[in-house]
């Protein structure tokens, strides 16, 4: 995979081949006001799909300006928004969906993600380690090479 060109769908698991083939959706709550539920399709499923009531082409939330979106989505700022309110529901599901878009190497090293932990790959590193791109990079490198 082409690091943050390409996805794997959440619909088909199938390789989205170019940002443009591909859209992001999620969920907003209309009581709290709260998003939740991020996923990233191919457009053509998205199209078919209307359970998430909020879109948007998985364009936007690359490099910079996807990155100013994404942390919008957590904080307006006091401009927009004097008194801070949480919009996020699962910070958790929504940091997943950020790195899958934000953070290189990620999507693709997810894809070994349960070998790695059942091999304790990740047994010496901490919480960062585990998510520095190089790190990243080698165990793609280690358990791609496995499964071909």
């Amino acid at each position: 995979m082409e690091c943050l060109k390409q996805w794997v769908c959440d619909v088909c698991g199938q390789v989205i081949g170019s940002p443009k083939d591909g859209y992001v959706v999620w969920k907003k709550d209309g009581l709290n006001n709260t998003h939740f539920a991020y996923r990233i399709y191919h457009k053509v499923i998205c199209d078919n799909d209307d359970s998430f009531n909020y879109s948007s082409s998985l364009e936007d939330f690359l490099g910079e300006a996807g990155l100013a979106k994404l942390l919008t989505m957590i904080d307006a700022g006091k401009m927009h928004q004097p008194l801070y309110r949480e919009q996020i529901s699962n910070i958790r599901d929504f940091l997943e969906f950020f790195r899958r878009v934000q953070l290189p190497y990620y999507e693709e090293a997810r894809l070994y993600w349960q070998d790695a932990i059942d091999d304790d790959y990740f047994a010496d590193g901490n919480e960062l380690w585990t998510y520095l791109p190089q790190n990243l990079k080698a165990l793609i490198k280690l358990y791609g090479a496995k499964s071909t």
